[in-house]
């Protein structure tokens, strides 16, 4: 090993969600810059992760001229797993958690957060429901990936959807991702914007169905669909 630090970033969910698109970003970057290894599930356009187990092994001694590896974990599953290896293992582990939730967490993710030797924040307001932040650092946008493309008509055209151009909103529908205020906004704007489509793409776990229904009784009452 070189003497960079060795960073292994974990994502051991199977499906692609948010979280897991913001690994998969911030790993583009880190992989030019550190000794970093993805741990568990693959990610677009990323290095092939390692398993679990070979993860321990690899931090079971520190990096070349360095205390300890680093573990970078943003789900409960992935915080249990580094604890383990620091705590009981004893291996020279130094873990960080990214913070994105803009609440206050249940008692057992604040007690997995309480373990962990630094926390990054991904807003003000998230930092606000967590201890030990290091940094707040905003999510940031691939300018180079998400360019506007010079047909934008022909693309929409399609599409198949009315209109000239979109206005979308990407995420889980629930009060937390605040599908709520983009309801109400383009209520508001879209009269003005004639040529526009207004868009809401996202799953919805069951126990926020009955939002999902207030949210579509609401644009049925302003007279869209």
């Amino acid at each position: 090993m070189n003497s960079k630090p060795a960073v292994f970033i974990t994502n051991f969910n199977p499906r692609l969600t948010g979280v897991s698109s913001t690994i998969a970003s911030v790993l583009k970057v880190q992989k030019n810059q550190l000794e970093v290894s993805l741990v568990g599930n693959p990610l677009y356009g990323c290095p092939s992760p390692i398993k679990k187990r070979d993860a321990l092994r690899l931090s079971k001694n520190r990096p070349e001229n360095k205390p300890f590896n680093i573990w970078h974990v943003r789900r409960n599953s992935e915080m249990q797993l580094a604890i383990i290896a620091r705590d009981i293992l004893r291996y020279p582990i130094k873990i960080v958690f990214t913070s994105a939730a803009q609440r206050r967490h249940s008692a057992w993710p604040r007690w997995l957060i309480s373990k962990m030797d630094a926390v990054i924040a991904t807003s003000e307001e998230a930092a606000s429901y967590v201890s030990n932040v290091v940094s707040v650092i905003p999510h940031g946008i691939d300018l180079e990936h998400f360019t506007p493309s010079k047909n934008q008509k022909t693309i929409w055209s399609k599409t198949g959807l009315p209109g000239e151009y979109g206005i979308i909103n990407v995420g889980r529908i629930r009060p937390e991702k605040g599908t709520d205020l983009f309801v109400e906004a383009m209520i508001e704007a879209l009269p003005k914007l004639p040529k526009a489509t207004a868009i809401i793409a996202g799953a919805t776990k069951q126990k926020y169905i009955p939002f999902k229904k207030r949210l579509e009784a609401r644009i049925k009452q302003a007279g869209l669909n």
